[in-house]
């Protein structure tokens, strides 16, 4: 194995497999497509979000074969997709609102659905003849008027873009999904619904205790799993969640 392919399985194949998603249901790759070269000072200032304002490791960029950015995001530990494309669709709510819809794709969501193939850079584009490729994100504004390249990359440079990455860890991904949504979204994916925290309701046949607001969501999954009012199976995924944190 090259040092290349070393470093897509360490950030974002499933293990053992060498594949981003094989079996459709979790992934450890998290991807933002952005369709336009014009809009990279808007992934840019994404880009910089993730680490300033969510203190999170910066996802790899690449820049695509035809038009616009891709941002790659490695998760230490796999998530159901439904999960990760709420995180997804989180960013792009508070940091992508004024971009039209139909600029922007998701995985797991848009990209990849009905098995359409996700381009793993470098890559080669005969049509237009150009390759995609991870890139240095200072040299993004080169690409801003024409994107892809006309040779093709080293992948040894490849792999050393990769190797300053980091994976998102599970604790951290629980944080910035409550930041993203106050809770909610990361809350509902985890439970299948999204509970009435601090109203002592709950949708039908769903038992969610009043533990009251948190803005720490590690306390809110303890809070749920030590809660004999909650309904065993959640408290049962909340203690997977804590652990997957390496928390007690």
């Amino acid at each position: 194995m090259d040092k290349l392919a070393r470093e897509l399985q360490r950030l974002y194949f499933q293990p053992g497999t060498g594949q981003l998603d094989p079996l459709g249901q979790t992934v450890r790759c998290l991807l933002i497509d952005i369709q336009r070269s014009a809009d990279w000072p808007k992934l840019a200032r994404l880009y910089e979000a993730v680490q300033g304002e969510l203190d999170l490791p910066a996802p790899a960029v690449s820049v695509s074969s035809r038009n616009g950015f891709r941002l790659w995001f490695s998760l230490k530990n796999e998530v159901p997709a439904r999960q990760g494309e709420a995180f997804l669709r989180g960013l792009c709510r508070k940091y992508l609102d004024d971009l039209p819809e139909h600029v922007i794709a998701l995985y797991p969501g848009t990209i990849g659905a009905g098995g359409q193939f996700i381009e793993l850079p470098p890559c080669f584009d005969e049509t237009v003849e150009k390759w995609s490729a991870f890139i240095d994100p200072g040299l993004g504004s080169m690409f801003a008027d024409e994107a892809g390249l006309d040779m093709p990359p080293g992948t040894d440079k490849q792999a050393s873009l990769l190797a300053a990455c980091s994976s998102i860890q599970a604790a951290d991904f629980a944080r910035a999904a409550a930041i993203l949504d106050r809770g909610e979204t990361l809350a509902g994916e985890l439970f299948g619904e999204e509970p009435n925290i601090g109203q002592g309701s709950a949708a039908p046949g769903v038992t969610i205790a009043p533990v009251g607001r948190h803005t720490d969501p590690q306390a809110f999954l303890l809070d749920v799993m030590n809660d004999a009012g909650v309904a065993i199976e959640y408290r049962i995924e909340a203690a997977k969640v804590l652990l997957l944190a390496g928390k007690p």
